[in-house]
């Protein structure tokens, strides 16, 4: 019968076998979902880096993997963004709830969308 292990040996057991399962990358990148589809016409929430918050936008050119949509400030003032389609700052439109990934969520707690596309 073998000697049973010591404490620093079981740890290295545990930390080479047992504490981080052998995850396949070409599988989880199989399962992630498509990017959304965008048409021209289409509506979509846009995050402004300047405002600070997701605006309603328009999409008003598909090619390919970039999406340009019109969009208009708070103040009335009116702009155009190039996006890829699995761009962080473009989704289709819905409630503006959450800033980008990365992004900062605006003093309150909240995302206001204050524009009207």
């Amino acid at each position: 019968a073998a000697a049973p292990a010591t404490a620093a040996e079981d740890d290295i057991l545990f930390e080479t076998r047992q504490a981080v399962p052998r995850v396949d990358v070409r599988e989880l990148q199989k399962q992630a979902p498509p990017p959304p589809k965008y048409t021209v016409g289409s509506a979509a929430s846009v995050f402004s880096a300047s405002q600070n918050q997701w605006l309603k936008a328009r999409v008003i050119k598909v090619e390919g993997d970039v999406v340009t949509v019109s969009y208009a400030f708070p103040d009335g003032g009116e702009a155009q963004k190039q996006l890829l389609v699995d761009s962080g700052q473009l989704r289709p439109a819905g409630p503006p709830t959450v800033p980008p990934p990365g992004g900062q969520r605006p003093e309150g707690g909240g995302v206001t969308d204050w524009s009207a596309a």
